[in-house]
């Protein structure tokens, strides 16, 4: 159980509130916390839903259009948002230079320490680049760097599977 909610990362109070809303329970974290430590046996119906979510693989939804003003932007961030308060982990991934969807959610391109392009030319894992938004969601942010990634990955062979 520790590693569903560590893998979620969530905080005992927060994986109850989750796990309480997919089951209609009223669990509090300190059930969490005897459940962990294995102080108190997991109901078995909580068991079982824990068995299936932790096995559950990830879904990978893209939204393009090379069109612009389709609203893929707030598209993306409103599907996000509403998965993340269905209690999924959403990753985001801003690949406009132009960080819209960067700047949609709250966050500073100019704040930001790592962006997707430091993923893309190899600069940084993905994991490092990622923050966490107010509203709930993870994002691989986007900047105005993006744009020269293009020029770095052209003589690349199978720049395409970047």
């Amino acid at each position: 159980m520790r590693a569903l909610r560590e893998s979620r990362g969530q905080s005992q109070g927060e994986f109850a509130d989750w796990l309480n809303g997919k089951l209609g329970r009223r669990y509090d974290n300190a059930t969490i916390s005897r459940w962990e430590s294995a102080a108190e046996r997991i109901p078995a119906k909580v068991a079982e839903f824990l068995s299936r979510e932790a096995g559950r693989p990830a879904r990978v939804i893209a939204v393009a259009n090379q069109k612009g003003g389709v609203a893929k932007t707030t598209t993306v961030a409103s599907l996000g948002v509403a998965l993340a308060d269905q209690g999924l982990r959403v990753l985001l991934v801003d690949l406009d230079a132009q960080s819209s969807l960067t700047f949609s959610l709250g966050v500073d391109p100019d704040e930001v320490e790592f962006s997707v392009h430091d993923v893309l030319v190899g600069d940084q894992d993905a994991a490092r680049a990622v923050v966490r938004t107010a509203e709930g969601v993870d994002l691989l942010p986007a900047t105005l760097d993006l744009s020269g990634a293009e020029a770095y990955l052209a003589p690349l062979e199978g720049r395409e599977f970047v």
